[in-house]
């Protein structure tokens, strides 16, 4: 139903009351959180349907398994520190064949994930284009805080009449932004304070003692 009215353009008037009213400002928020919603779930879409994962863990294990086990059959012989030595270097060696491996078939399999999905991706990208006109046509609250927490907090202070314009939301939040800043610092004061105690008291037990 919000995505309806983002896309509809010939009747913004009756769709979309004035955030001048609690009822609108409140509808343009749940507008804005949806379209929000929305987006962030195709980005997860599309992301789904391009990341290739990793190599297959156990081909890649017998692999590795089987040039450290030919390794240190040959070159088991010698002392102590030879053997260490060979061991780091045959952790080293598997490493760099695992990493090599890995990138290589993270490079193939995303071309073949782009090649089958290039329809579906398409399609995705065009819906979370759409998604992305309607909220720079519709919402009304500044992209600066297009975020669901601080959008879920606008609608709380307007629900609890704490708010009752998107200006005041704002004041409110920059507001309660800066009395957390003060408060961390606060504690980071007393934080220094707390450890000069401590060294003072280090420093008199010492003098007592010598």
């Amino acid at each position: 139903m919000m995505k309806n009215k983002a896309i509809c353009g010939n009747c913004k008037k009756s769709l979309f009351p004035s955030i001048k009213t609690r009822s609108g400002l409140l509808e343009n928020i749940d507008f804005t959180s949806s379209c929000l919603i929305e987006y962030i779930n195709k980005e997860k879409e599309i992301k789904s349907l391009t990341t290739p994962g990793n190599a297959p863990f156990f081909t890649l294990l017998n692999v590795t398994s089987y040039i450290a086990i030919v390794y240190f059959f040959f070159n088991f012989h010698g002392k102590k520190y030879e053997i260490v030595t060979y061991f780091i270097i045959t952790i080293f060696f598997n490493f760099v064949v695992l990493f090599i491996i890995d990138k290589t078939y993270k490079h193939l399999r995303e071309k073949k994930l782009l090649k089958i999905h290039a329809k579906d991706i398409k399609r995705k990208r065009e819906e979370l284009n759409i998604v992305a006109n309607s909220l720079h046509l519709w919402s009304k609250i500044p992209q600066t805080y297009w975020n669901l927490n601080i959008l879920n907090k606008f609608y709380s202070d307007i629900n609890n009449h704490r708010a009752d314009t998107l200006k005041e939301c704002v004041n409110l939040l920059e507001a309660e932004k800066q009395l957390n800043d003060r408060i961390i610092e606060i504690k980071k004061v007393n934080q220094k304070l707390d450890n000069i105690n401590k060294e003072l008291k280090h420093i008199r037990y010492n003098q007592y003692f010598d």
